[in-house]
């Protein structure tokens, strides 16, 4: 329904349904000269949020504010949105074009996340564009949750419980697969169901969805300390899930290990793949998690297992397939195989430059099965996002060969190659892929902002900033920072949440401060490099960069 007034003037108002097209026609007599407002007030309601007459609602809603106006409801809603920027504003000073950028980046952010509800979750086009049906990818947990997580914990459940709710669908796809637990899909949208989208080749095999929702989970018990939550609504989904893929793994009895077979990894250019490492990782972590929270918890889930009947030796199926999970990693070198038989492949057929052409002439091809070009970072997922622990020198041994074989089709690559130079304290190559992912739908790059901004991807910049050249990751007992810095940025601010302490963070060339808020009320446990810090409300951290005098004596 739709209500036009034009203000200070008798006008005649009758609906038109005419050619397809319904409409109000609105007319009056005008004076020449004169201003007049045409406003149009519009109420949207669905059977979702009332058991009454839809009819009703929406007459009672236009009722209520027929003595409001544009400015009003304007004025109402800049006043929401700037309280909510606030909490994820980044400020870079001494960059205009990276201040805008990261800005622009945000707001896409923010927008991203429907704080109201859970009927669904992160798309990957958000609500501005159509090309990917609105569907949920993995980017949700991984790439576009960790913000909301470190930033306004309390809207970071809703992800959560749309897979929470959507717990039955999982079920039924596992049971689909012959196997156990909660299979989630690849791509789904308000169903729960897999949901498959037309250029996806092989969803059924990008499994590493699976945990990527047991990641998110573990994240946001990092981030939030909310046990409450994950004992209510996460060690559900985590039994499921760790259940799935004990009953999914494949026990090498001549090797004394247990590998994931015929999978796809983040890097969709190799399909049907044997033990791929992020995949492989990322269940290791996973089941490693839920066996410390089962025995953390106790008791406390006695009703849980009852509900799922949870065995008394399911426990015991966890830990030893976490304890036998092959993690690729070849001990001689320090590289990790990005799964059986990569380093098998050709450097011969590799694409330079990364160019979208070169992407093309590829796949048409049928190509990619036979090179090591890789479609986006695989291996680099686990330092960037995971913060696997390695010696910096085999960091940056991967570091450099996987750089090396990505062709960045996916948009998502770019913040991964920044946050990893920032761990290698590379300032250049860290901003280079930084504005790479901060401006990616603002000039275009891979041209499809027309098709929707590419939201996983701006995220990603948030991140690039924070955990990047911040060095900043969140763990159950404090905050650990490695900041480095940008030479050409004068001054980076932003604000983050830690088990409900809010601090703003202050980064220049001379070092670093974190400032609790003055309003905690409880303390912020604070590691910066080898200082650590324990901050009451107002109070602040300070670390200083050593001098290069200082380095060089």
């Amino acid at each position: 329904m739709v209500r036009l007034s034009i203000r200070g003037k008798e006008r005649c108002c009758h609906d038109v349904c005419e050619d397809g097209i319904a409409a109000q026609k609105i007319i009056f007599e005008a004076e020449q000269g004169n201003i007049y407002t045409l406003e149009k007030l519009i109420a949207t309601i669905t059977s979702r949020d009332t058991d009454r007459e839809l009819d009703e609602c929406i007459a009672e809603y236009l009722c209520a504010y027929q003595d409001s106006s544009y400015q009003k409801e304007y004025e109402k809603h800049r006043r929401v949105y700037q309280e909510l920027f606030a909490k994820l504003e980044i400020q870079i000073e001494g960059d205009d074009i990276a201040d805008r950028a990261i800005r622009f980046s945000n707001y896409h952010t923010l927008i991203s996340l429907e704080r109201n509800d859970y009927v669904h979750s992160f798309s990957a086009k958000g609500l501005t564009g159509e090309m990917y049906n609105n569907f949920v990818w993995w980017d949700a947990e991984i790439f576009q949750a960790p913000v909301f997580q470190q930033t306004m914990p309390e809207y970071s459940r809703n992800p959560l419980m749309f897979r929470y709710s959507h717990l039955k669908e999982a079920r039924e796809m596992a049971v689909k697969e012959g196997c156990r637990g909660a299979r989630y899909p690849f791509t789904t949208g308000v169903t729960g169901e897999e949901t498959i989208w037309t250029d996806v080749r092989h969803p059924f095999m990008q499994i590493h969805c699976v945990s990527d929702v047991g990641l998110s989970i573990l994240n946001y018990l990092t981030a939030t300390g909310d046990h409450a939550f994950v004992k209510e609504y996460g060690m559900e989904m985590l039994l499921e899930i760790c259940r799935y893929w004990v009953s999914r793994v494949t026990w090498k009895e001549e090797k004394k290990r247990y590998e994931i077979l015929q999978v796809t990894g983040t890097d969709e250019h190799h399909p049907y793949v044997d033990n791929n490492a992020y995949t492989n990782y990322s269940v290791y972590r996973v089941l490693k998690a839920t066996c410390s929270l089962l025995d953390e918890y106790g008791s406390g889930l006695d009703e849980l297992k009852k509900k799922i009947g949870f065995k008394v030796g399911e426990s015991a199926e966890f830990e030893h397939v976490a304890e036998y999970i092959y993690l690729p990693l070849d001990e001689d070198t320090g590289m990790i195989p990005q799964f059986d038989g990569y380093f098998d492949l050709s450097r011969e057929l590799e694409v330079q430059g990364g160019s979208k052409s070169g992407y093309t002439q590829m796949k048409q091809a049928g190509l990619y099965n036979k090179s090591q070009v890789i479609k986006q970072p695989d291996v680099l997922m686990l330092f960037a996002y995971q913060n696997l622990d390695m010696p910096k020198t085999i960091y940056r041994r991967n570091l450099d060969y996987y750089q090396g074989r990505c062709e960045a089709a996916s948009s998502l690559s770019y913040c991964v190659h920044s946050i990893c130079y920032a761990d290698m304290d590379m300032p250049e190559s860290t901003y280079g892929y930084l504005m790479e992912t901060a401006e990616m739908d603002l000039k275009n790059k891979h041209g499809g902002t027309q098709d929707g901004i590419h939201s996983g991807c701006a995220a990603g910049a948030w991140m690039a900033v924070v955990r990047g050249v911040a060095g900043m990751k969140m763990t159950p007992d404090k905050v650990v920072c490695t900041p480095h810095y940008i030479p050409w940025w004068k001054r980076v601010t932003f604000h983050c949440v830690w088990h409900d302490q809010g601090y703003r963070v202050i980064l220049d060339y001379q070092g670093m401060q974190v400032i609790a808020d003055a309003k905690n009320i409880g303390e912020l446990v604070l590691g910066i490099y080898e200082k650590d810090f324990v901050l009451k409300a107002g109070e602040t951290a300070e670390y200083l960069f050593p001098r290069i005098s200082s380095i060089w004596s």
